[in-house]
């Protein structure tokens, strides 16, 4: 079976993508469960996925958009 060079490529950042996102929300998972933000008194972001949305931003502007 031949599969292409850009459909395995774009599998491959998919996978990448994906996978640092369930990493960052399990990081943001362990961070509300620890209770965390609440020690440092951050309530205002208590509940927000803070690491899931930064490391989604980075990987966003990591990743460059063909036309």
């Amino acid at each position: 079976m031949c599969v292409s060079y850009t459909l395995s490529r774009s599998t491959r950042k998919f996978l990448i993508y994906e996978g640092s996102v369930i990493i960052a929300t399990m990081v943001d998972v362990m961070i509300h469960y620890s209770h965390l933000f609440v020690l440092m008194k951050l309530y205002p972001i208590v509940g927000v996925p803070v690491i899931t949305c930064l490391m989604s931003i980075f990987l966003h502007h990591r990743v460059p958009q063909h036309p």
